[in-house]
Parts: structure tokens; sequence; C-alpha cells
């Protein structure tokens, strides 16, 4: 799949709606301004999601063998297109969210050579923070 800009981007990428397709990249978009919050190599990012929405995620979807009650759902309300909040777009729903994460968004960091995330507490959550 190629970009506007000419480049090759991922096959695959996590929408609120979740589509997922089979490729050794992924990458999780924020649908509401088509921002890249976390790249990595797909068993990374199952194994240790780095960015709290793709954490929320991967937590709102059902383990094959596992039964539940309750999906674990993300709280708060998805804000409506054009009236997003200050900072990052995640912030009000945020388990993590600091003072700085209101006021500016985060730039998209490399952790590794096919790792980067969008989030300031991106270190803090890689050593397990809760």
């Amino acid at each position: 799949m190629k970009a506007e800009n000419g480049s090759v981007a991922p096959t695959m990428i996590f929408y609120s709606t979740r589509t997922w397709t089979q490729t050794e990249q992924a990458q999780i978009r924020q649908l509401a301004q088509d921002m890249g919050i976390e790249e990595a190599k797909v068993e990374e990012l199952f194994e240790k999601p780095l960015h709290p929405y793709t954490q929320a995620l991967m937590n709102s979807v059902p383990a094959l063998g596992h039964e539940l009650e309750r999906l674990q759902a993300i709280p708060g309300s998805v804000p409506n297109l054009g009236q997003f909040p200050s900072g990052c777009r995640f912030h009000p729903r945020c388990r993590f969210a600091v003072k700085a994460c209101a006021e500016s968004m985060p730039s998209l960091t490399a952790r590794a050579a096919d790792r980067s995330v969008r989030c300031f507490r991106a270190d803090e959550i890689a050593a397990g923070a809760k």
C-alpha cells in the first residue's frame, strides 16, 4: 500500500473498528486524524503495546478459549469529529494522562529500528507502569 507521499505504508492498520490483516509490521492510527500513534512488528505490538490507546484496543478484544461476561471497554466518549481535545487526542480517556498530554501533541518517537510510539509516558509504560 502506498501513501500519498509515495512511501510504502504498512498494510495492517488498526482503527476504532479494528481492521486486521496479516503482515510483519503493524501501525495503530487514530481514525479521527489518521494520525499514527504506534508502529511496531506485529508480534511486538501484540506482546507489549506501548501506547495506552493500543493497550485499550488489545484489552477490548476477546481471547479465544476465555469466557467473559463483558469485554473491557475504553472509558469515556469518543470526541466529535472536528472537536478534538487539545494535545494528545486520547488524553481525556487515558489512565496514564498527565498535564503535558493536554497541553501538546507528543511526537512519534523511535524506540528501536522498527518501533515508534507517540506518548509522553512510553518509557514508564514500557517499564510496566499500571
